[in-house]
This record gives C-alpha cells, structure tokens and sequence, in this order.
C-alpha cells in the first residue's frame, strides 16, 4: 500500500497538479473541478496543496449520514458513491484537510480517488511537494510530520477564511 507524502514547504502553487487532476478526469482543464486544490496565501508566499491525506479520522466518512461517502480500505481513501451523494457538503465540512469540495457542475462531494493508484499529481509535481511512497515506518514518521505541519499552516492562515 501507498501513502500520500505532501510537504507544503516544497509547493510553489504553480498549479499544474490541479490541472493535471481536472484533466484526467474531467478531459478538461479546470481549477473548480480538480480533487486537488490549492490554498494560497501570496503575502506568505505560502501554497498547500490540498488532497485526501488518507488519514486515520475518518471524520468525513462519519460526517455522511447518507452513506455516500465510504471507505475503500484496500487504497486507504473515501470514496464517493455519487447516486447517493445529494451535495450537502457534510463531508467537506468535516475534513481537517479541506480535501473535499463540491462539484461546482455536478453538485457532487468529489475527493482523490487515486486515479486508479497511480495519482497524476504526482507526475507532473516537479518540485516535489506531492509524493507517493510505499507505507513503511520512516514514511509514516515523515507523514505524521507532514500532516501536522499542514494542520498547523491551514489553522494560523486562513482560519475564518472560508
């Protein structure tokens, strides 16, 4: 199993990830429907990509009282049963990690879905910021690391800024 590895320090909001995500899914280029987005902050120079970090909460899986958003255990993701889905927006809410939105055109939850295990944003993230590794102890040390850095930006500099 692999595990998403996002160090904010390294993103630069050149945007490309974001793209790459619509495109790949959508055929088309567009910011609003990517499963990956980022947050910016331009004074700061400061860029967090937001995407499923495949955490342990699960809070936005619970958050679903419809059930449309359930975990897939054998890729560590939620994934979007969009029948059931009715654009609440209760999952996105929930996440810590913003890392889920609505469809602007679908008025669906969309999250990564991986790309069938062999995410786009990866490929095209030429500084790094976005890296997918094998789970081992060194990478969820890394991770855990990550993870509470990005909590910890998203917390101090747009906190009210939704």
């Amino acid at each position: 199993m692999n595990t998403f590895l996002v160090d904010i320090n390294k993103c630069t909001g050149c945007m490309v990830c974001v793209l790459e995500c619509s495109f790949f899914h959508e055929k088309a280029y567009s910011r609003s429907r990517s499963r990956i987005q980022i947050k910016r902050n331009e004074e700061k120079e400061l860029s967090i990509p937001l995407i499923c970090e495949q955490c342990d909460f699960r809070e936005c899986v619970s958050a679903c009282i419809l059930g449309a958003l359930v975990y897939d255990n054998s890729l560590n993701i939620p994934i979007v049963d969009e029948e059931a889905c009715v654009g609440c927006g209760a999952c996105a809410k929930a996440c810590s990690f913003k890392a889920i939105h609505l469809d602007p055109t679908m008025r669906k939850a969309i999250v990564c879905d991986l790309c069938d295990g062999d995410p786009t944003c990866v490929k095209v993230c030429l500084p790094g910021a976005i890296r997918y590794k094998p789970v081992n102890n060194r990478v969820l040390g890394c991770k855990a690391k990550a993870m509470d850095a990005k909590l910890k930006a998203l917390k101090q500099e747009f906190e009210g800024d939704e």
